[in-house]
């Protein structure tokens, strides 16, 4: 496999974006990293996995990366209605996990963003997960490990060309 990837990767870049993707390959490559997700440790405390979903949690993450948000802005997130949107928050906010407030410029625009307790549990979550990948990628000899983060840039560098 390391053959191939040295092979591919002195072709020039237009000949490699314009080549259709083997299906195998791209499946083999989406099998092991999820057999790699799967060795990571959860990073969820058991008292949110056991009062959290999971959709709660993407939504916190979400909502950490991207906040404030709109309340119609978490209902497009959601794929949901604003009742919905409106429902999980309010679930979210129950735990201290969020709030809501009105936009200074528009108090008609009710918007939440996550409070302290609940960046702290995304903090602690991405954090075991970052140690996890960590520990993995050390399993990696230097040149192999710099193979990889190339290749890791080069699919975010064309990634950002076009909408996922």
């Amino acid at each position: 496999m390391h053959e191939a990837s040295s092979a591919s990767s002195s072709a020039p870049s237009s000949a490699s974006s314009a080549a259709v993707p083997d299906p195998d390959a791209i499946s083999d490559v989406i099998e092991h990293v999820r057999d790699l997700a799967r060795r990571l440790p959860s990073g969820v405390p058991d008292w949110a996995a056991s009062e959290l979903t999971f959709g709660q949690l993407r939504l916190l993450s979400r909502l950490y990366r991207e906040e404030p948000a709109s309340m119609g802005a978490v209902a497009e997130w959601l794929g949901s209605g604003l009742p919905a949107a409106t429902g999980m928050i309010e679930r979210l906010e129950r735990h201290g996990l969020v709030e809501r407030r009105h936009r200074t410029d528009d108090r008609r625009i009710v918007e939440a963003q996550t409070t302290e307790r609940g960046r702290e549990l995304v903090a602690d979550i991405l954090g075991i997960r970052t140690e996890g990948l960590g520990r993995l990628f050390a399993l990696l000899e230097p040149t192999e490990l710099r193979e990889l983060g190339r290749l890791f840039a080069l699919i975010n560098d064309r990634a950002e060309r076009i909408s996922l």
